[in-house]
């Protein structure tokens, strides 16, 4: 048993490995070029469009058996393709791949490309210590896309946690009222929950709960002024009254928190 089970691991690793490799396969219109990293359904790749120089996109290779449900998350998103911050779909396709002698059949999709592929969660392990003015721009990005899933009859984003909250290049910040650079804050991964399908989408403003007391874990309170403790107490405020709230003729609209 235990030489079947050591096998099976191998077999298991070695498979990992082949979708880790696939970088400079073409697949349509782009070729593969880095490995970013991978989820519970696909792998992700940084990817080159062959025609137009300068283009990169993010590919998501899926290669078992698609679960139930998985078109709701593009449906979720072409819905939004006006709105700022939300990582856009542009491109649904099926290829076979062959490497190291074998092929295999995916599908694959073409999402934004958010450079550097750094999820909140990598972000805040890596610079180790984040500002108060940091954490407004996550929650108030994160408000605006809830905002924005009302108004274009999104029932909500589904899986919100760190890991799909995707932080761009510093080069990408805007200045906020008071001229602070603001972080380039994207929301990815809306999950294919949906009301009355097979599979229930988990609660928003429980992830977004989870997402801000991530970050006030990082906040280097060492360097906060008097107005920023007043802003992180009325974070935990929110977060230990209105994100609490399940009742949803109780709960306070994603505007009016904003």
């Amino acid at each position: 048993m235990a030489r079947r089970d050591a096998s099976r691991k191998k077999s298991n690793s070695n498979l990992n490995d082949w979708y880790r490799d696939l970088s400079g396969k073409t697949l349509g219109d782009y070729v593969l070029r880095d490995f970013v990293g991978q989820g519970n359904v696909g792998y992700v790749y940084r990817a080159s469009h062959t025609q137009i120089a300068g283009v990169d996109r993010a590919v998501k290779l899926i290669f078992d058996e698609l679960p139930d449900g998985w078109t709701v998350e593009l449906q979720k998103v072409m819905r939004l393709a006006l709105v700022p911050s939300v990582v856009h779909f542009h491109h649904l396709d099926t290829t076979q791949l062959t490497h190291n002698g074998t092929t295999r059949l995916c599908q694959y999709t073409v999402w934004d490309y958010i450079a550097p592929g750094e999820n909140l969660a990598h972000y805040l392990e890596r610079v180790g210590k984040v500002n108060t003015v940091f954490l407004l721009a996550v929650v108030e990005r994160v408000l605006h896309v809830l905002v924005a899933c009302k108004e274009n009859g999104v029932s909500r984003h589904g899986d919100l946690h760190p890991g799909n909250i995707l932080i761009g290049n510093s080069t990408e910040s805007t200045l906020d009222e008071s001229l602070q650079r603001r972080a380039p804050v994207y929301i990815s991964d809306f999950g294919y929950g949906a009301t009355g399908a097979a599979k229930t989408p988990k609660d928003d403003f429980d992830g977004l709960r989870q997402i801000i007391n991530k970050v006030i874990g990082y906040i280097d309170r060492s360097k906060t002024n008097a107005t920023e403790k007043r802003i992180l107490q009325s974070f935990r405020d929110i977060v230990g009254k209105l994100l609490r709230e399940h009742t949803q003729s109780e709960r306070q609209d994603p505007l009016e928190i904003l």
